[in-house]
Formats: C-alpha cells, sequence, structure tokens
C-alpha cells in the first residue's frame, strides 16, 4: 500500500534528496546578521562556519543575512523570518476510528451533508456511517457523484443540495477531491454562491466572512494532504482553469484519519497517492526556506 511506496521510495530518492539538499545548502548559506549579534557573541560562537540561525538559541531569531555564492561579486539581502502554522482545529488519528464515528462527530451538527465518490458511496464503510449517524439521531443527505478533479459548477450543485435539505454541517469521506468539495460547500452554505467569485486570480475576489458550516474531513488517501489544508482547489471545464478558494476559516473543525480507510482503495489510486506524498516530502526537505516547525519534522 502507501507505506510499502512510501519506503521504496525513500530507498530509491534518498542520494536524489540528499544531493539536492546538498547542492540548496552550497548555494544559499545563512549568516546572522552582525547587528543581531553582541560583541561577546561575534568574535567566539561565529568564528566557525555558520548554520541556519535560527538553530542557535543565542540568536536573535528574526534576521538573516543571504549571501549568494554563485554570482561573481557577493551580495547580501536581509531577509527576515515570518511563517504561521494552521491545521485543523482537532486531529483524531486511530485505526478503525470511522466504525466509532459517532462519538467525535456528535455536537458538530444534526444533519449532514456527506460528500463521497461513486465508488465509496457503496462500501460497506459507508454503511457503517449511515448507521452511527442514525444511533445519534442525525439525518444525512449523500451526494456521491465526485468523480476526477472537482469543478467550481460542481461545488455549486452540491451547494444548492446542502441548502435545499438544511445541512448545518458538511462531511467529506474520501480523496482530495472530496475534501475540497466538502470543504468549498461549508464556506459557500454561510457565505453565498457562486464558486468562482470566491476564487483567486479568476473571481471576483470576495471574500469568506461568514464562519462556514462545521466541516468534517476523512481521508482515504495519503496524497493531498487536504484534510488540513484551508483551501480548495477547483476548476472550470467551461472556463478552463484551476484555482483555489482560500480562506482561514475553512480550515476542518475536525479530520478523522483512519488508516483502515486505505486498505479498501483502489491500487491505481494508493500508487499514485503515494507518490504524491514522496513528492511533497522530497520538496519540504530540500527546500531552503524550512522553518524551525518543518526542520524539527524532518
Amino acid at each position: 500500500g502507501a507505506a510499502m511506496i512510501g519506503a521504496v521510495g525513500a530507498g530509491v530518492f534518498k542520494d536524489l534528496a540528499e544531493a539536492s539538499r546538498h547542492m540548496v545548502r552550497v548555494k544559499d548559506t545563512y549568516e546572522p546578521h552582525p547587528e543581531t549579534l553582541s560583541d561577546t557573541t561575534r568574535s567566539t560562537r561565529y568564528s566557525r562556519p555558520a548554520t541556519r540561525a535560527w538553530q542557535r538559541t543565542d540568536l536573535n531569531r528574526s534576521m538573516l543575512t543571504r549571501t549568494s555564492s554563485v554570482k561573481r561579486h557577493s551580495t547580501k539581502r536581509r531577509y527576515v523570518m515570518e511563517f504561521s502554522f494552521l491545521t485543523a482545529r482537532k486531529i483524531v488519528f486511530k485505526t478503525g476510528a470511522v466504525a466509532d464515528i459517532a462519538q467525535y462527530i456528535a455536537g458538530y451538527g444534526k444533519n449532514f451533508l456527506i460528500v463521497v465518490d461513486p465508488f465509496f458511496k457503496e462500501s460497506e464503510t459507508m454503511q457503517k456511517v449511515k448507521s452511527q449517524l442514525d444511533s445519534i439521531g442525525a439525518k444525512y443527505t449523500v451526494y456521491g457523484e465526485v468523480s476526477g478533479e472537482p469543478t467550481v459548477e460542481q461545488t455549486d450543485e452540491v451547494c444548492e443540495l446542502a441548502v435545499k435539505n438544511g445541512c448545518d454541517a458538511v462531511m467529506s469521506i474520501g480523496g482530495g477531491s472530496n475534501i475540497d468539495v466538502g470543504k468549498a460547500v461549508a464556506a459557500l452554505i454561510t457565505n453565498g454562491t457562486p464558486a468562482i467569485d470566491y476564487m483567486e486570480y479568476v473571481g471576483r475576489g470576495k471574500k469568506v466572512e461568514n464562519e462556514p458550516v462545521p466541516f468534517i474531513s476523512i481521508p482515504t488517501t495519503a496524497g493531498t494532504g487536504s484534510e488540513v489544508t484551508k483551501n480548495s482547489v477547483l476548476g472550470s471545464k467551461v472556463q478552463t482553469f484551476k484555482r483555489s478558494m482560500r480562506s482561514d476559516m475553512m480550515l476542518a473543525n475536525l479530520t478523522i484519519v483512519d488508516p483502515e480507510l486505505s486498505r479498501g482503495c483502489p491500487k491505481k489510486v494508493t500508487a499514485s497517492s503515494g507518490i504524491d506524498a514522496m513528492t511533497h516530502l522530497i520538496e519540504a526537505y530540500t527546500t531552503w526556506r524550512a522553518t524551525p516547525i518543518s526542520e524539527r519534522l524532518r
């Protein structure tokens, strides 16, 4: 499965990743800016080659100087490190969690819109989810037609279904497409359609101003990471674009990661999502734009 692909990929790409990382480190070396150091620190701590400034506890960690060794004449540009870290408000990781989903989702809503794909719609796991919702007296409407890349037109259609049935919460189960549709719909229920108005670069610049209805993401693949991000990637076959609808308020209220769900995925989906995840990891491993958080996770 995805674990096997990750293990194989780690071996295959280990040398490539290390070589890329080495080249980045050689090309872009970091030194603390002199103004951020005391006289004592300047004279004693930095007689040896500097490493990334934020790894030293006695520095002003926000001031860096980037020295480029590529150009013939050395140039220095001052960088101020700034980053933010946002993720789902609550993450539950447990094998078999979906079998007990009622204990996690109770209190998030009484009438759920469930967004799945045609494959999952008819699955045994879907029947278990329905039974769990029945056990807590929750109503639900299932939309099971997400297939391939989601579009703004389809998202508007799903939102219309949710509003028509009075849904006060959205649950997406599946890969990135299902999660992106559900995430967008949760915001559109309270902010209004059409989705294209909120799309970056191609829309009208409209912002998500009203708090979305509760959104629960349950991934079945390991590729996109959409279950913990604040944007939905949507396209349009009519206007031929693929852009994001983005807001801090679009982060999932609850993410349930159940490894058992990946067992039922088609082999092709498991393989492609594994490669997708590995690509993101290589990118994070080699980038010179690392943050203290990503450095510690390496």
